[in-house]
């Protein structure tokens, strides 16, 4: 599938590669397409390529937002009437990275869906850091993704890829958890710096063998 990832920060830079080294068409939605700034990532991304936000989106399978919450707005006004599967990993932190802002509420991504109607949003790849996403494999097996939303087979999909990726998707439900999502990742970012554990952990889940 071709996959649109729009943002190369941390987020985008990060699974751009993994989404190419799956087999999937990787294009970069970016503001400024060809320069040498993103040289690096594109030789990290097999047959990866750059376009405006607009050209990026248009033909995709999916759209990756990786963008800082502040830029969203402008990002999914230039997504026009986006209707495949979009994927939602942004998280709108406050200034100082204590609190979820009240301007996305009930959730970020439902104030995606709400921009973008006709889309099949689903909230994934927002709940640890880049540096998991980079590179999933734990000692006791990949990391768990959770994901959240209303369009099963929008989410049997964002399933697939996080296995492809080396997840392990967890369905929290309809994207009315995107909120816990939002908060889940609140505490990750909360115990990776201010606490000081670092980024190399992993929130997951652990089954208690029967039998």
């Amino acid at each position: 599938m071709r996959i649109a990832v729009i943002g190369v920060g941390m987020v985008g830079s990060a699974l751009g590669p993994r989404f190419a080294d799956a087999g999937h068409e990787v294009v970069y939605g970016v503001r400024d397409p060809g320069a040498d700034r993103h040289d690096e990532l594109l030789s990290a991304t097999p047959g990866g390529t750059t376009a405006i936000i607009a050209d990026a989106a248009a033909g995709s399978d999916a759209v990756l937002l990786a963008v800082p919450w502040e830029a969203i707005d402008s990002v999914v006004g230039q997504l026009g009437s986006a209707s495949g599967l979009v994927w939602d990993a942004t998280n709108p932190l406050s200034q100082d990275m204590r609190h979820l802002r009240e301007d996305a509420e009930p959730s970020g991504a439902a104030v995606v869906a709400a921009r973008l109607p006709t889309a099949k949003v689903v909230k994934a790849f927002n709940c640890t850091g880049a540096p998991n996403l980079a590179s999933p494999a734990y000692p006791a097996g990949p990391i768990a993704m959770f994901l959240a939303g209303d369009d099963p087979a929008a989410k049997t999909t964002t399933a697939a890829v996080c296995r492809e990726i080396g997840m392990s998707p967890v369905d929290l439900g309809p994207l009315e958890m995107a909120r816990s999502l939002e908060h889940l990742a609140l505490c990750w970012i909360r115990l990776a710096y201010a606490q000081g554990m670092g980024p190399d952990f992993t929130i997951g889940i652990r089954h208690r063998a029967v039998g």
